[in-house]
């Protein structure tokens, strides 16, 4: 068969339409972390981690039936968009619920399936996994800028209530008994702080952490820790959960 003239004119035109059809992967990956929340679920467990984001550094936190410090951690961390669809985020913490002062840098491979849902991989230097993830805004900032001159009381009635001065001290009492020492407060992403204690008095030398894990302004969910004679590689002599009121 022989093609027309008119036929073959028509050949480059069509070419072109085809390559006009053939639209380019959508952009699903997000340029940046900061200020999103990523909710993962390992394959096989029913635990949901969430992770929080700001500029350059995370938190990650566990439901506030998780009695798992593992779960609950921050530090620093990078964000590379690796493709249309795909990144890898490294959290670097160092342990403070957990082997104290090691460091743990967790690799964490996302691919999107949609803008706000999908799945991923994970590794670190002893372990690896998989899961879905889910990945939203925040809304706002809920963490304080400082403790200072503030109320901290944990658990229900009884609990521990701890009271921050503005030089960097603080006292805690519960059931009559009084512990002070020094503090000091750093927020690690839009709802997560964490609260570093030097204890001080027939104490000294101990330290203890509280990572705070805000559902509001003046509420939310904190978990603690006590090292007595802190040792590098460590774990907590004593640590505790509890919902939180701030004032």
């Amino acid at each position: 068969m022989k093609l027309s003239i008119r036929t073959l004119a028509l050949i480059p035109m069509l070419a072109g339409l085809q390559i006009g059809l053939a639209k380019p992967p959508a952009n699903l990956a997000p340029v940046s972390l900061a200020g999103y929340e990523l909710t993962a679920q390992e394959t096989g467990s029913k635990v949901k981690i969430t992770f929080t984001y700001d500029a350059n550094t995370f938190a990650q936190t566990g439901p506030s039936s998780d009695t798992n410090l593992n779960d609950f951690t921050a530090g620093d961390y990078t964000y590379l968009n690796t493709g249309p669809a795909t990144g890898i985020i490294t959290n670097t913490d160092i342990g403070f619920m957990e082997d104290l002062g090691a460091t743990n840098v967790v690799a964490i491979y996302v691919t999107f399936h949609n803008a706000t849902a999908g799945s991923y991989t994970w590794t670190n230097n002893d372990s690896y996994g998989a899961g879905m993830f889910k990945l939203s805004a925040l809304k706002k900032n809920v963490v304080p800028a400082s403790l200072a001159g503030q109320t901290l009381s944990l658990g229900s009635k009884g609990g521990p209530v701890l009271t921050f001065d503005h030089a960097g001290n603080y006292s805690s009492t519960q059931n009559g008994l009084t512990h002070t020492g020094t503090y000091n407060f750093t927020q690690f992403s839009p709802t997560v702080g964490v609260i570093d204690q030097s204890f001080t008095g027939d104490e000294a030398g101990a330290i203890g952490f509280i990572l705070l894990d805000f559902k509001s302004a003046t509420a939310g969910y904190g978990v603690g820790n006590y090292y007595n004679v802190p040792a590098f590689g460590s774990n907590p002599d004593d640590s505790g959960h509890a919902n939180f009121k701030l004032k």
